[in-house]
């Protein structure tokens, strides 16, 4: 991180609010590695406490040191400003005023050289001009850290004055975050824990890095979905405080060293609609960054969206200073701005040395000034100089890199020392940081009893680093270096040797004398600086390695976590490792493993899984994560057949006996599911039961009910039924998992035994279940099966949105992304299916869709969203042909690789457009494709309404006496499972089967053919179907035409073409004006 050291505490809450005790506090992830291992007790004798009072003393009086007096006979380059970027400036002050106007969003990105001003551009363009101005860094030997520059960005948020003593910006983010977004946040900023009140029930279990998702595309993934909450969470932080300190200017340098999923959250934050008070600009040095950079195709990939989004890209570019711009510089400088032919020959000498590069000018300046060649007369109170000595003691330094090397190698040596030690720390670093390692190292000049000495030395030393311009104060004693040059300069004096020697003692002081706050938010600094060579620390890194990594799992940085998995495993002792270090082995590997996985390095996935599961001394507990990285692989790369089959394989090990044969699978489904039938008939568990039963603490049991969960997911996409009922009906009780399994249970009540009264009751149990479950990861699983799969078939769909609604804010919250999006995916369902307004329902998804496919939650999902949003697009716009589901938002031909479940919701969104648009043949040839497919989701209830009324329609042009009978028994078949669907208390297609009595008594010639089609309109409107209103209006009008009643079918027509104006379909109504212009005379 680029806070390479020691927590900067808020100079308004003191030292402890930082940490924020009795807040959502993360630190239980390190602390669990600490119990497991050991303690972390880095023995402190007291001369090392001594100096770390020290150090908190000298951080206090930082601020203290005396700051360079203004003297007529000293250069002020503090007033200078800047000289040749007017143009520069002015547009990024009107980027900030269309910011401030919220009319787009901005992003600007400042391009130039090494040394060119790009920063110094960004800063005194806009720092007063802002209401919060905040600037981060990349850093070159901290470019695999991903975010660091967003956590350090959000960290100096959090202790900024504004925000710190703003009552609503706490509030609302209490409000706006979840309660899983809140731990990772916090953990990645320590400091924003002061704004969280700690969450009432336990989140034990959803501690960053620990996955709790069933979901196949999660299964055994261990924090992968981490990655898109933590920015999702960095978003929403970044909005709260742009929408109450408007405007905000997020500035991030170095962006050549940035990392992917950095730019990625950049792109992503550009995009956001949402936050219009935001002003993002990002600098680049242009010659590191070719077309084939990261940063050059996320550039390429705005500008293609540049004119769909509310999204403005200004590009600037920070050139060298030309040798008039040098002249402007010199003559502020020189108060020689009355006389410009004066200062010119020095402007043209200055600008030849140092090719107009603006740092290197201002060094090469200073350099003119410390050795007398520039002077100041007292008797003529001007500057002197001479052309040609400047010229001759000059020649020998080719460039000013140079002339950096030889201004510090002339330097003492302990400030030279000093400088190398800061080095180590990178880009900003804390004063009291730079003093410890300093005060500890074996080649400082001052005994080790002299404390006082110590405190004096240092800061004469630092005063000099200062003065001498490689070192600039920051903020809350915060040092940075002056330029990127300088510390490039200074670390090229050690020979690669010295400076992985170097490194590692300076990870040694700061593993000796800081303390555990301040370790854990320097964890990956100090770990970096102990790989950097051989140790005799052994077994203690190979441990701290292991925190590490864990640490970049809650981050989602897998490669991170990989190579301190690899740097842990080769501290292991090579000989008793696994005789007595086994746990920590273990845990090292499967680390390795999973971090594999995530990154799709199968490879060195499968050696380090094969290293724990073929050992003898592993239990089969200890291989669970090996196995759950393997099948987390395998559903990665869509063998999810595959995933199945080895989760029944590691079932049977840990004796949850499931066949393996398919007819040996059919008949223990059969044997299971009568089992489960007749228990329901001997007891039916009930609330008041389910507070008496014990929570499952078997830690056994407790991996074969994930494993059994993580099965039934994969069975069920499969269409795996023996499977999936196998699973389901398996399940023990009561644990985390069993909220799924009760829901499960409801499913097979209600659709497979036919029991409704169960199914219902079961799934209400599974709503109620987490008041009595100490973890809860699971509810929005059991909201999404209870509510959109077993509920919404026998009460009023519409009453069921707002508790899908809640299951979505639910998974958010503890980062069960899957099932999140799958109540958003039903939410969406039933808004269409129960005659909600198109455009309401267009909102949802333009809504929930970006953030979908954002947060990378299952494409299925997806697709499901992107299917009813096309049937909207084909329904308000004229399609070509609108009864297939291409165009905007996806084409038909995509479909053909989705999951069972994906394709089911397009047939009926495809065969709904059909019915709407006339098209029975099609829709009648879909359902018979479809003729032994059962539909268990929200839109289940009208896909036999809509398979009987395409048969019925498309019978009146049958020419075929057989095709005309099969239509005619299909439809029988599919009209009596909608009275069925009535007579168990549906209540959702009362007016779909009065609609078919209709169709079948016109088809049959009955003579209360009218008044069906009445009752039918009269249910839809009553229930608020507006669509199918619409139906049967048109329908009752092409009935009452073929009678040759066009007063009537004139009336209906117009009723029909009303509804379908006030649902939103727009192409409907348009096709029925062309189609029918007699009867609807407007």
């Amino acid at each position: 991180m680029k806070r390479s050291t020691l927590v900067r505490k808020s100079r308004h809450h003191g030292n402890s609010t930082n940490r924020a005790p009795g807040k959502v506090d993360l630190r239980h992830s390190s602390n669990t590695a600490q119990a497991d291992y050991g303690s972390f007790a880095r023995r402190k004798p007291s001369s090392t406490m001594e100096l770390r009072v020290m150090a908190t003393s000298l951080e206090r009086r930082l601020t203290a040191f005396p700051r360079a007096s203004f003297t007529m006979d000293k250069l002020r380059f503090e007033g200078l400003g800047l000289v040749g970027r007017d143009h520069e400036t002015a547009v990024l002050q009107q980027c900030l005023l269309d910011t401030t106007a919220r009319t787009v969003n901005q992003l600007v990105l400042i391009q130039g050289v090494s040394g060119s001003g790009k920063s110094a551009l960004a800063q005194t363009a806009l720092t007063t001009k802002a209401k919060v101005f905040v600037m981060s860094k990349f850093s070159r030997d901290r470019s695999d850290q991903p975010y660091s520059t967003i956590i350090t960005a959000c960290h100096d948020l959090a202790t900024n004055h504004q925000i710190v003593e703003h009552q609503l910006i706490p509030e609302q983010l209490q409000s706006q975050l979840g309660a899983f977004e809140i731990q990772l946040l916090v953990h990645a900023v320590p400091s924003l824990g002061s704004c969280f009140v700690s969450p009432q029930k336990s989140q034990s279990s959803n501690e960053p890095g620990t996955n709790n998702s069933n979901t196949y595309a999660q299964q055994g993934g261990g924090g992968g979905e981490n990655r898109d909450l933590l920015e999702s969470a960095f978003r929403k932080f970044l909005r709260i405080v742009s929408a109450n300190l408007a405007p905000l200017v997020l500035v991030i340098d170095d962006l050549q060293w940035a990392d992917s999923q950095t730019i990625g959250f950049i792109k992503g934050l550009t995009l956001d609609t949402h936050n219009p008070n935001l002003l993002l600009v990002g600098c680049y040095r242009s010659n590191e960054v070719d077309d084939t950079h990261i940063l050059s195709q996320m550039v390429r990939e705005l500008k293609q969206q540049e004119f769909d989004t509310k999204v403005e890209i200004h590009e600037l570019d920070c050139n060298s200073l030309e040798e008039d711009q040098v002249n402007q510089i010199l003559m502020r400088l020189l108060d020689s701005e009355d006389d410009a032919d004066k200062t010119l020959p020095l402007a043209k000498l200055c600008h030849a040395r140092t090719m107009g590069n603006a740092f290197f000018l201002l060094v090469f300046i200073r350099m003119l000034e410390k050795d007398k060649l520039l002077t100041f007369n007292y008797g003529t109170f001007t500057w002197k100089w001479d052309i040609d000595t400047i010229l001759s003691k000059t020649a020998a330094t080719s460039n000013v890199v140079e002339l950096l090397t030889n201004k510090i190698k002339a330097l003492s040596p302990d400030l030279v020392l000093l400088l190398q030690l800061a080095c180590c720390l990178g880009t900003e670093f804390h004063a009291s940081a730079l003093f410890l390692v300093w005060a500890t190292s074996s080649s400082s000049q001052v005994e080790d009893n002299e404390t006082r000495a110590k405190d004096q030395w240092f800061k004469k030393l630092l005063e000099g680093a200062i003065q001498e311009h490689f070192l600039e104060r920051a903020d809350e004693g915060c040092l940075r270096w002056v330029h990127d040059k300088v510390q490039e300069t200074v670390t090229a004096l050690d020979s690669q040797e010295e400076l992985l020697k170097r490194k590692q003692s300076v990870g040694r002081s700061l593993y000796k004398c800081l303390d555990d706050e301040d370790f854990e938010e320097s964890l990956f600094v100090v770990t970096d600086l102990l790989n950097c060579g051989a140790s005799d620390l052994g077994l203690e890194l190979a441990k701290l390695n292991l925190r590490a990594a864990k640490k970049a799992n809650a981050l989602s940085a897998f490669k991170l976590q990989g190579n301190y998995a690899q740097a842990g495993i080769e501290n292991l002792p090579e000989n008793d490792c696994w005789l007595y270090h086994k746990d920590l082995a273990v845990d090292l590997y499967s680390m390795q493993a999973q971090a594999a996985s995530n990154t799709g390095d199968f490879d060195t996935m499968h050696q380090s899984c094969q290293i724990v599961l073929k050992h003898p001394q592993c239990s089969m507990l200890d291989k669970i994560p090996c196995y759950n990285a393997e099948i987390h692989a395998l559903a990665r790369t869509s063998k999810i057949d595959e995933a199945m089959m080895l989760t029944v394989e590691v079932l049977n090990m840990l004796g949850c006996k499931i066949p393996l044969g398919k007819g040996s699978q059919i008949r223990a489904a059969i044997k299971s599911l009568l089992r489960f039938k007749r228990q329901m008939k001997k007891k039916t568990p009930t609330l008041e039961g389910l507070a008496l039963m014990p929570l499952m603490t078997d830690p056994v049991q407790k991996a074969v009910m994930k494993l059994l969960a993580g099965a039934a997911t994969f069975a069920y996409h499969t269409k795996a039924m023996p499977l999936w009922l196998l699973f389901t009906t398996t399940m023990y009780y009561l644990a985390d998992h069993s909220q799924t399994a009760f829901a499960s249970c409801g499913l097979i009540a209600m659709h497979v035994l036919g029991n409704w009264e169960m199914g219902v009751h079961f799934a209400s149990l599974a709503c109620k279940m987490n008041e009595h479950l100490q973890e809860s990861s699971q509810e929005a699983a059991a909201i999404a099966v209870s509510r959109g799969l077993i509920i919404n078939w026998r009460q009023p769909s519409r009453s069921q949105q707002k508790f899908l609604e809640e299951g979505y804010e639910k998974g958010m919250a503890v980062g069960d992304l899957e099932w999140a999006f799958a109540c958003v995916v039903f939410t969406i369902e039933v808004s269409f299916t129960s005659g909600q307004k198109l455009g309401s329902v267009l909102e949802d998804i333009n809504t929930y869709l970006p953030q979908c496919e954002a947060l990378h939650a299952s494409n299925d999902y997806a697709w499901m969203i992107r299917s009813i949003w096309q049937a909207i697009m084909n329904l308000t716009q004229n399609a070509k042909d609108p009864c297939v589901l291409t165009g905007d938002a996806m084409k038909e031909e995509d479909m053909v690789g989705a999951v069972p479940t994906t394709h089911t919701v397009f047939h009926i969104l495809k065969h709904f457009v059909c019915v709407v648009f006339g098209n029975y043949e099609l829709g009648a040839e879909l359902a018979l494709e479809r003729a032994k497919v059962k539909t268990m989701g929200p839109m289940g209830p009208c896909d036999h309404f809509l398979r009987a009324l395409s048969f019925y329609a498309a019978m009146n042009s049958c020419h075929s006496k057989s095709q005309r009978r099969t239509f005619r028994r299909a439809a029988k078949a599919s009209h009596k499972v909608v009275k069925t669907l009535v007579k168990k208390g549906s209540v959702n297609v009362l007016h779909h089967l009065e609609l078919l009595n209709a169709e079948r008594a016109a088809l049959d010639g009955g003579k209360n053919v009218n008044d069906l089609y009445s009752a039918a309109g009269r249910s839809a409107t009553r229930g608020g179907y507006i669509q199918d209103a619409a139906i049967v209006s048109e329908r009752h009008a092409l009935f009452l035409m073929e009678r040759n009643d066009d007063a009537g079918a004139a009336f209906r027509m117009k009723d029909a073409v009303e509804c379908y104006h006030a649902w939103g379909a727009t192409a409907k109504v348009n096709q029925l004006r062309e189609k029918y212009p007699q009867f609807l005379d407007f």
